[in-house]
This record gives structure tokens, sequence and C-alpha cells, in this order.
């Protein structure tokens, strides 16, 4: 029987896989249809089968957001691939909130958002991706 804090870390190393294929999905999808393309093996460390379903556990997630999740997704995305970004709430703040003001003809403070609503949402796309990717039988 595994103890609690074992499952503890189980679940902790879960949640950092999922976040990654989350980050570097756009990635990550070049890199598998590249290798499917040039028939190679797979990129990932795992089977192509295996990286197939971890794509598909993104999209799926990717494909319940709604327009303004679809933005945050796409900056939290940015800031991760931005090296000279060091913490990615302030970047995605100021960005999310500029370009909804932009697109909606009003001030930025009206789209600004709390860190709490930048890590509530960051937490839930996390969590959406890895429950999906443990229903695809996804390897951690």
């Amino acid at each position: 029987m595994i103890d609690d804090e074992k499952i503890k870390q189980i679940l902790s190393h879960d949640k950092e896989t999922a976040k990654r294929w989350l980050l570097n999905y756009d990635g990550c999808r070049l890199q598998y249809f590249e290798a499917q393309k040039n028939n190679s093996k797979s990129p990932f460390g795992m089977s192509m089968a295996e990286a197939g379903r971890w794509l598909k556990a993104v999209e799926l997630v990717q494909g319940a957001l709604s327009e303004n999740r679809l933005l945050f997704l796409r900056l939290r995305r940015q800031a991760n691939r931005d090296k000279k970004i060091i913490n990615w709430v302030p970047f995605v703040q100021q960005a999310y909130a500029c370009i909804m003001a932009e697109k909606y003809g009003k001030n930025e403070a009206s789209y600004w958002m709390s860190e709490g609503t930048l890590y509530k949402w960051w937490s839930d796309m996390v969590e959406k991706t890895r429950l999906i990717a443990y229903k695809k039988q996804c390897k951690f």
C-alpha cells in the first residue's frame, strides 16, 4: 500500500508533467508532426502514440476554454518561453488588460485581473489537463 506522502509526491509529479505539456504544447506539436513526417523516433522519451495522447489531452482542454481563457493561456505560454520574464503574473496581467481594452474599447483597469484570479485560472487548466490525461491513459 502506498502511504499518504508517496501519493502526494506522485500527484505533484503528475501536476508538473501536465504543466509542461500545457505550456509547451505548440513546440511539442511541431516536434511530433516533424517526427511523424520523417518516420523518426519520438523526441519526447515516449512512444509517438503516447505523445499523441498527451497532445490530444491538451487539445481537449483548449477546446473547452472561453476566448478570455484562451488569451490567458496564450500569454501564459508566451511568458514561459520568454526567458527575460522572471514572473509570469505581472506580464500576463498587463498584456491581458491591454489586449482586452484595445479589443473592446475600454480602459485597461476594466480588464485587470488579480493574482488570485490568474493563479486560479492556471490551476484549473492544469487540473483539467491532468484529469483528461488520466482518462486518456497518458504516462506521467
